[in-house]
């Protein structure tokens, strides 16, 4: 197949679909080709590094820049033909420091194209377009922002004059006089509101508000009594509030400028893809400002738009909880997976299956339409929502093998962390009452019956016992809420570092953490790779997470001259185990086999360890109870019975 046709059938591809950005990006020795739309992003192809050049050679020759420039960043683009009508192809081009060329595609389509925005929306906020003032709009990348914002202004252009400037032009509009933004020429958003002032524009459409001159020249013009309308970043119409005064604009300038926060979201319904907004007028962004008052308008109109019968209920809880899946969920859905993997399921059937029975959940969905697009499976079971390192050793058995296994044998361990939590929960209850009706008895003692008795010295020593009961109750509190807050300032990697420490639960941790690098590392020594090699290999992982930075310290440690051996001794996360068998001489399969049987050894500590910890937990419980009686006993009790043995 020739350059042309796969640039041809790859943009054809990319229209029907609605494709808005497609990315190429350099790997160690291909290149991965991602393409994004309005809802998710999702891998095209990997194609090798030649093929992915001569392809990006033929877009840069069509957009007119430099073929044999390949470090320099570099902007064109170019028309190409679909269904009879032109698309705009803005190509930028960049190489990094290995001197390998990226490479992103943005696709602009004519209006006829685009779905429309509802009327329903148009209606609803025209009224707000024929004041003077400002309408901000945020939300995510392929959200509608700009083709509502047109919309708008199409309404209106027969009596009013617009005018937009973006940076690039993403929507032809004959009707609209259309400025872009042009850096190197002068023409920077700061320059071009000035200049599209003097034109007195009915209304001005600014594509993006992106820096504090911008958005100052945005609300000087809405002030002066010009309709803007512009894009914004934001998380929330909440968040846009907090963005503008951090590029210096006031509160008193937003109250007057700002006649419209909007954040919204592209949202699949049964019928099609439709725009929902959650807005703020000037009351309540006056209000927001003055007493920090919020609503909940987003999620009461998502719950509307479910009870319409117009999307389903998982994807109401998705957008107004974002809550994320439970370890028994996980570990439930990774060893279905790994069982039907094991009953002689294809990966496919297998996902389609669960995706057809587990209706409570969308998560199957979306791992089966990532893996229809064409993602591997790893990438695809993002949507479990897994950490890190768990994450990283289904990457490790996807290339290496071991999948099922290793579904099968992490999902039991997430599983029986999960069962314990619910057993330790459910042993705490009973233990946990009888500590407070003690501690109550105990104050009850204090206030009624003590004074009554008039024995010498006991209200002091319940005061004394409840005050070291007190302090030592905070002193637990503060010390687990700074441990929590310490853990999550901290990457995965110096995160189990700090657990592994942790009494009674550490050797746990200690031992699920080296059942997953051991099996990662003896199924990467099975499939042929040296140490070295699977070092360079872990920079593919997250950032902070355990295998990447356990690679990269073993690097620079090698380069630094110091011996596999006394790594492993100064490492940790490492069993005493891996560096026997290296003193040995073991390498090749012997070493990969020897590890994977270390890692099961590791895999069956870790099931012991959890029990043992659920066995202790009552009798620990069960002996401060015993304390608390005892020393009840010798306050109270004791100094009574003295004092009734002497009326006898």
């Amino acid at each position: 197949m020739s350059i042309i046709t796969m640039v041809n059938n790859l943009l054809t591809e990319a229209c029907t679909n609605k494709i808005s950005d497609i990315y190429f990006l350099p790997r160690d020795e291909h290149y991965h080709i991602e393409a994004r739309n309005a809802l998710q992003s999702y891998t095209v192809a990997d194609l090798s590094s030649e093929e992915t050049t001569m392809i990006m050679n033929y877009l840069k020759f069509n957009s007119g820049l430099d073929i044999s420039e390949r470090r320099r960043a570099q902007k064109g683009s170019f028309g190409f033909m679909y269904q009879n009508r032109q698309i705009f192809i803005r190509v930028s081009a960049v190489g990094d420091f290995k001197n390998r060329e990226s490479m992103v595609i943005r696709l602009i389509y004519p209006q006829e194209l685009i779905s429309p925005v509802s009327e329903e929306i148009v209606d609803n906020l025209l009224p707000i377009v024929k004041q003077k003032g400002m309408m901000l709009f945020s939300g995510p990348m392929g959200s509608g922002k700009t083709s509502l914002m047109y919309a708008l202004a199409r309404h209106l252009s027969y009596e009013k004059r617009v005018m937009c400037i973006e940076d690039p032009i993403e929507i032809v509009e004959d009707s609209f006089l259309q400025l872009q933004v042009n850096e190197e020429a002068g023409m920077t958003y700061e320059e071009l509101i000035k200049t599209t002032l003097r034109h007195r524009p009915g209304i001005l459409i600014i594509g993006e508000i992106r820096d504090a001159k911008t958005a100052q020249q945005a609300i000087r013009a809405a002030i002066c009594g010009y309709t803007v309308m512009s894009t914004i970043h934001g998380k929330s119409k909440y968040s846009v509030i907090q963005r503008l005064q951090q590029f210096g604009v006031s509160e008193e300038e937003i109250i007057n400028a700002v006649n419209l926060i909007s954040y919204q979201r592209l949202i699949p319904t049964y019928d099609d893809l439709q725009i929902f907004l959650d807005t703020l007028n000037t009351e309540e962004i006056k209000e927001y400002l003055e007493n920090n008052l919020k609503d909940d308008r987003w999620g009461q109109g998502i719950r509307k738009i479910y009870q319409a019968g117009r999307i389903d209920e998982m994807f109401t809880k998705n957008l107004s909880t974002d809550k994320k899946l439970s370890s028994k969920q996980q570990a439930d859905f990774l060893l279905i997976i790994s069982k039907l993997l094991g009953n002689g399921f294809s990966l496919n059937q297998s996902i389609n299956c669960l995706r057809l029975l587990e209706n409570k959940h969308d998560v199957f969905e979306k791992i089966h339409q990532d893996l229809q697009n064409g993602a591997m499976i790893s990438q695809a079971l993002r949507h479990l929502q897994l950490p890190n390192v768990v994450f990283n050793q289904i990457v490790i058995a996807q290339n290496h093998g071991k999948i099922d296994q290793t579904l099968k044998q992490t999902g039991i361990l997430l599983k029986s962390q999960a069962q314990q939590k619910n057993k330790l929960k459910e042993l705490l209850v009973y233990p946990g009452f009888i500590l407070m009706f003690l501690l109550t008895m105990l104050i009850g003692m204090k206030i009624y019956i003590v004074p009554q008795l008039a024995i010498a010295g006991s209200g002091k020593s319940i005061d004394l016992f409840l005050g070291i009961i007190l302090i030592s109750l905070i002193l637990l509190a503060s010390g687990i809420i700074f441990l929590i807050a310490d853990l999550r300032r901290k990457d995965e990697y110096h995160r189990s570092l700090l657990l592994v420490k942790l009494p009674l639960v550490g050797k746990i941790y200690l031992h699920f953490f080296q059942f997953l690098i051991l099996q990662g590392l003896g199924m990467q020594l099975a499939s042929g790779m040296n140490f070295f090699i699977i070092c360079e290999s872990s920079n593919r992982f997250q950032k902070g997470s355990i295998q990447r930075y356990l690679g990269n310290k073993f690097i620079q440690e090698l380069q630094q001259g110091k011996s596999l051996e006394q790594m492993i001794q100064e490492e940790p996360l490492l069993p005493n185990q891996l560096q026997i068998i290296v003193q040995a001489g073991e390498s090749g399969p012997q070493l990969a086999q020897d590890l994977l049987l270390i890692s099961e050894l590791k895999f069956e500590e870790t099931k012991q360890e959890l029990k043992k910890l659920l066995n202790l937990i009552q009798p620990i419980l069960f002996g401060i109870i015993a304390i608390v009686i005892v020393v009840t006993y010798l306050i109270v009790l004791m100094p009574i019975y003295g004092m009734m043995r002497g009326l006898s």
